[in-house]
């Protein structure tokens, strides 16, 4: 039952009540002083009763007479062990008494309750759309009392707001004004945001790491294809091209703040690489030389730099990579890779050995390549090919010289 109750000549009170449960089971009854004359043992004034004891929870209706005195009078609800209570006044065995006040109204009473406002909470710079119920007209105010009405009806909107601003609403039915009713704005205090990164420039393919301000926020990072995460307040970022990062960060209330950081570049040194010849023969030499930066530094087998390292000699066996790097006064490194193919030499064969009688003549024949020359050209058909016949009256050595599709040479002898 509520402590103070309102009700109306020849209309109704709906009532519930109940004892705590675990310790006795408990009748009830309830009596009112219709009369106002201060006992309630008149006719009419024992109201209700729960007509039997429980734990459960007892309802009813209690009917207000019509001719029920107006003004405040005295109600009585009272327990009682295992039944209900027989009096309002008499001795009662575990039980207990609770008294309340009622006010009795004529049913043409015009009630005027100040309204019911709905508070709200917005972010700082913004405004707020408040709301109230309440019976006829609201008004709006600044100030608890007094002032000026800033507006009529169910919804307020605020101007932008950047702290927390109390409004105060009432109804007005006819010519009765009800108290007003505090409606609150709370306002979530802007924040900044500031983004630190341990490197405002960086290299090409070079890594910092950015650190966004605040606690108790939540974090969303731009660009992602950059970043190794993008939802905590600390984030790696690793790029090519120039870079701005972009933070939006959130509070408890939902308020945003956003911060912007630029990542440079550094230029990268551009190395050139010219090899000449790039395709030598096994035995052969090369010389690689770099353009675009000094104080290089070269990688690979077989090679000889310069004093400048601005180029280096170089005499493979097979295929080599060569690679030059720089480091500029940034502390960036420029790299770059160059080949110098090798082709082996091709196997020379004079054929085998030959004895002749003087005078006589044989026929040399040479493989291995496409193109021969053989010396001395003394007693042979040609020197330009692999068979010449060669016609002697002494001893001779030829040697032949063998040139493969590679341009690349060997030699062999025959006697």
């Amino acid at each position: 039952i509520a402590d103070t109750i309102r009700v109306i000549q020849g209309g109704q009170i709906g009532l519930s009540i109940q004892c705590q449960a675990g310790g006795f089971q408990q009748g009830f009854g309830i009596w009112i002083d219709w009369n106002h004359d201060n006992d309630l043992i008149d006719a009419g004034e024992f109201v209700w009763n729960s007509g039997t004891a429980g734990f459960q929870l007892f309802t009813g209706t209690i009917n207000v007479p019509a001719n029920a005195m107006l003004g405040t009078t005295r109600l009585r609800a009272r327990s009682n062990y295992a039944s209900p209570p027989t009096g309002p006044c008499n001795a009662q065995q575990y039980g207990e008494t609770e008294d309340y006040l009622i006010k009795i109204y004529s049913p043409t009473t015009v009630f005027n309750d100040p309204p019911i406002g709905v508070n709200d909470t917005i972010c700082a710079g913004q405004n707020a759309s408040i709301t109230a119920t309440g019976n006829g007209i609201l008004q709006w105010f600044t100030v608890p009392t007094g002032g000026t009405i800033i507006q009529t009806g169910g919804t307020y909107n605020t101007p932008i707001l950047n702290n927390t601003t109390n409004y105060y609403v009432q109804s007005v039915v006819g010519n009765c004004t009800s108290p007003r009713t505090l409606v609150k704005v709370v306002v979530s205090p802007a924040f900044t945001l500031n983004i630190t990164a341990t490197a405002d420039t960086v290299c090409v393919g070079g890594s910092t790491d950015l650190l966004a301000s605040g606690t108790n926020l939540t974090y969303v990072w731009t660009p992602a294809a950059s970043l190794n995460i993008t939802s905590t307040n600390s984030v790696t970022a690793t790029q090519n091209v120039q870079t701005i990062y972009s933070v939006v960060a959130t509070n408890a209330a939902g308020c945003t703040a956003t911060a912007n950081k630029t990542i440079y570049i550094y230029p990268t040194p551009i190395l050139n690489t010219v090899a000449n010849p790039s395709t030598i023969c096994a035995g052969d030499t090369a010389i690689i030389t770099v353009t675009g930066a000094s104080n290089c530094t070269w990688t690979g087998n077989y090679l000889f730099a310069n004093a400048a390292n601005d180029s280096i000699w170089v005499a493979p066996t097979t295929t080599e990579t060569y690679t030059v790097s720089a480091t500029a006064a940034n502390g960036c490194v420029g790299t770059q890779i160059d080949s110098v193919v090798v082709n082996q030499l091709p196997t020379a064969n004079a054929g085998l050995d030959e004895t002749i009688c003087v005078g006589a003549n044989v026929t040399l024949n040479a493989s291995g390549g496409i193109s021969y020359s053989w010396s001395p050209a003394n007693g042979l058909s040609a020197n330009n090919i692999n068979n010449p016949i060669a016609t002697l009256s002494t001893t001779q050595t030829y040697t032949v010289l063998v040139t493969d599709a590679n341009g690349c040479q060997n030699t062999d002898d025959i006697i």
